[in-house]
């Protein structure tokens, strides 16, 4: 099995597919055995990762399928769970704050929190959300522009415009990641039911992690028939 590095790094952190951090790699240090979170997410990593990679590569084609992990190790950054993509190399980053890693109880919400941020880079979210962005951009220009709007209100229209494109299919893309996530922990072996529990102790929109996402018991009755459909209980 290949050799899986975990990067600690300061990125900007946000659980929908954000647009490519520059993101500069530090040199892996020691983990002290005393940060069980780290630990533990390398466990989970080095299950998770040969599934992930194998599903990316079955189900897409010209897509980087080779991962990068990172975590926000900034004091104060809410609990948060992200994915992008590395400017310098086109691979896909899923990463995680320090602050989600002490508040996960057990291997299966990690397992699932990963699983769902890698979906989002297999099912392509990113790129689907840029060219919806891109689609708004130019209707609300054009509109803008017919009405004979001058060139900085026309500037103005295409950033709304850009802004509710991006936003238009969030909650479906969430759905998306929840599903194809849970079949990725439970293919790697973990009990993606049990990995809500995370999801069950977040009141509604409590972290920035949630408040972009439908209602938990949408996606936790979606996980949970997801992996019945995979033979769980």
């Amino acid at each position: 099995m290949r050799w899986i590095a975990l990067i600690v790094v300061m990125v900007v952190a946000a659980c929908d597919p954000v647009a490519p951090p520059l993101i500069e790699p530090a040199p892996r240090a020691p983990i002290a055995t005393e940060q069980r979170e780290y630990v533990n997410l390398l466990s989970v990593i080095d299950r998770m990762d040969p599934v992930i990679e194998r599903e990316c590569r079955n189900r897409t084609r010209g897509v980087n399928c080779d991962f990068m992990f990172v975590v926000d190790d900034r004091s104060g950054r809410a609990p948060n769970a992200f994915q992008t993509l590395d400017r310098e190399t086109g691979r896909p980053v899923v990463g995680f704050t320090e602050s989600l890693l002490e508040e996960v109880r057990n291997a299966d919400e990690l397992a699932l929190i990963l699983g769902h941020e890698a979906a989002h880079h297999i099912e392509q979210h990113l790129a689907r959300r840029q060219r919806s962005a891109m689609a708004g951009a130019a209707v609300m220009g054009e509109l803008v522009s017919l009405g004979g709007a001058d060139a900085a209100s026309v500037r103005r229209a295409r950033e709304m415009g850009a802004d509710i494109g991006a936003r238009a299919y969030s909650q479906e893309f969430e759905l998306e990641a929840d599903a194809l996530g849970a079949r990725l922990a439970f293919m790697a072996g973990y009990d993606p039911i049990r990995g809500t529990g995370f999801l069950q102790r977040m009141p509604e929109g409590h972290h920035h992690f949630l408040a972009t996402h439908p209602p938990a018991a949408q996606r936790i009755a979606l996980i949970g028939r997801v992996t019945a459909q995979m033979g769980g209980s």
